[in-house]
């Protein structure tokens, strides 16, 4: 039994790195093919959002929670979350080429030569400006955390709980940093929903 669980763990270990190799190269390809992208304006609303510079860590996060919450679904649950968030990848990476849109110049530095200001560099020398609409943050991270909680919800309420506000702070994150519009996670919320959808209706 302990074989097959460590082999298991392998194996989604290894898909989950593969795949990631996969979105990594789409996201950055998207990103020379972006020309003359849109520059969309912000509301009111995401005017009055402050620049919240710590929140550059849950933003981070993002990434170990891909990981490690795909790893810790089940097979079942794991190919379908796989496969939801590959179709949600899809469906962005073609919005990205026919929609361009890009953020304003990164202004944001704190210049303090400390971890968070370290983070920020960091962050802008692996991602351009571009790729903005819809927030693969976002829909990535809904579609793990619909999954996570389907498997964990009915046996441990405190678990599904960290679930939950962990992912609310990767999205809340992409606003606070400044990495995204309003449109941006509102759209990747719709990208998310849709492919589970689709994967529902494909495993109905």
């Amino acid at each position: 039994m302990n074989n097959l669980n460590t082999n298991n763990l392998n194996y989604k270990f290894a898909i989950t790195i593969f795949v990631s190799i996969i979105y990594i190269f789409s996201y950055t390809f998207s990103q020379f093919l972006a020309l003359n992208p849109t520059l969309p304006g912000m509301t009111g609303f995401e005017l009055s959002i402050p620049f919240i510079p710590w929140t550059i860590i849950p933003y981070l996060s993002f990434y170990i929670y891909f990981v490690f919450g795909l790893c810790f679904l089940d097979m079942d649950l794991f190919h379908k979350s796989h496969l939801a968030s590959f179709l949600g990848t899809f469906f962005s990476v073609i919005i990205f080429n026919i929609y361009p849109t890009s953020l304003p110049p990164r202004t944001m530095i704190l210049e303090s030569g400390g971890l968070l200001d370290s983070l920020f560099l960091f962050l802008y020398s692996v991602d351009a400006t571009t790729n903005c609409f819809p927030s693969l943050h976002v829909s990535v991270t809904i579609t793990i955390s619909y999954y996570l909680l389907k498997q964990i919800k009915s046996y441990n309420s405190k678990l599904s709980a960290a679930v939950i506000i962990w992912a609310i702070m990767i999205c809340l994150s992409t606003l606070t940093t400044k990495q995204h519009y309003l449109v941006d996670v509102i759209g990747g919320s719709f990208v998310s929903l849709f492919s589970i959808l689709i994967v529902k209706r494909i495993f109905h």
